[in-house]
């Protein structure tokens, strides 16, 4: 029933949830990633009172309307067909970096941003970069929201990429290895949109917020403003309950910072040298992204370009399962796969 009779285990899950993130204590769940961007512009228009939203070159939130709208991705054009119906509250700026464009002369309540891009290129904002973009948010009254579905829950060698970015930040100002140094105050957000890994493949999602933010929707009336039949499905509840449970028991970030480094090994004794990313959230410059993956594909492994122009690359984003022979034979199939195109 939507969230109007909410049953122990999405309460049991919200508590699981806001311990991930103490700062962000209140949560609104959904189906997809999409969802989860929708509720956060959605709280912040309440919030602000403002409807307008910046987001970011190459950024992608998903592919419903709203999300689409605040999405830069191009490669292939998802929202040239639809253009027309994206309306016009959403400015773009460039990723990571400055200046920054005014928020408040120009009706912006909400600023959407990717720590590390996914779907643009396994791109980093950089730690300095995210706090002059928390600094401007809080001078211009906006609020801040990281689209951490992609990276979210472990992947990039922290709990969430925003943390990852400024540990690798201290760790170089030190000149030592990853997560070597003390992190830098971190750049924290208002609203936090997390998916995917976060239910072990059943879909769900959900936006955390800051307990102003979210206290902006108010009490109900008896009739929600943000809703729909299987928000908080009880299946999917006690999934992510399990999945977030099990990650937490084999910690799954310094799981993705070992098995990511052996990864990057492996990739440099086969040749690939232009590898970028963090844990296992990684992108390889191939010469033809599109080309490896299907002779990836017919080699049994399946992945994914990422980027376009001139960050496109091939995406490798492991799971956390994965044995280092599996790793081996995904580079493997990798160099047979670039051989064959140069041969061709």
């Amino acid at each position: 029933m939507g969230d109007a009779f909410a049953d122990g285990s999405r309460v049991e899950l919200l508590e699981l949830l806001a311990s991930f993130a103490p700062a962000l204590p209140k949560g609104i769940l959904g189906c997809s990633g999409a969802d989860a961007v929708q509720a956060a512009l959605k709280t912040a228009a309440l919030a602000t009172g403002r409807t307008g939203v910046l987001a970011f070159s190459g950024g992608y939130h998903g592919l419903a309307h709203g999300a689409l709208a605040v999405s830069d991705y191009h490669h292939p054009s998802f929202r040239a067909p639809f253009a027309a119906q994206l309306g016009g509250h959403a400015t773009f700026a460039d990723f990571g970096k400055l200046p920054l464009p005014p928020l408040a002369a120009a009706g912006i309540g909400a600023v959407i941003v990717e720590p590390i891009q996914g779907r643009g290129g396994i791109r980093e904002a950089g730690a300095a970069w995210l706090r002059a973009l928390r600094a401007h948010c809080d001078a211009e009254g906006a609020l801040l929201v990281y689209d951490e579905i992609y990276s979210g829950f472990g992947r990039t060698g922290e709990w969430f990429a925003y943390e990852a970015v400024a540990a690798a930040e201290a760790a170089a100002a030190e000149g030592g290895g990853y997560g070597t140094g003390a992190a830098p105050p971190v750049p924290r957000p208002d609203l936090l949109c997390l998916g995917k890994a976060m239910a072990g493949g059943f879909p769900l999602s959900v936006c955390l917020g800051t307990k102003a933010a979210m206290d902006a929707w108010g009490a109900s009336r008896g009739e929600s403003l943000h809703t729909q039949t299987f928000l908080g499905n009880p299946l999917g509840c006690a999934m992510a309950v399990a999945a977030l449970r099990e990650l937490r028991r084999i910690d799954a970030p310094s799981l993705a910072r070992r098995k990511g480094a052996a990864l990057q090994k492996m990739l440099a004794a086969a040749g690939f040298d232009k590898v970028r990313g963090r844990g296992l959230m990684l992108a390889v410059e191939v010469a033809d992204p599109l080309h490896a993956m299907a002779a990836l594909l017919r080699r049994g492994v399946i992945a994914l370009p990422c980027g376009e122009g001139a960050d496109f690359a091939m995406a490798l984003v492991p799971p956390l399962t994965a044995t280092d022979a599996q790793l081996q034979f995904c580079v493997d199939a990798l160099k047979a796969a670039c051989d064959e195109q140069a041969r061709s």
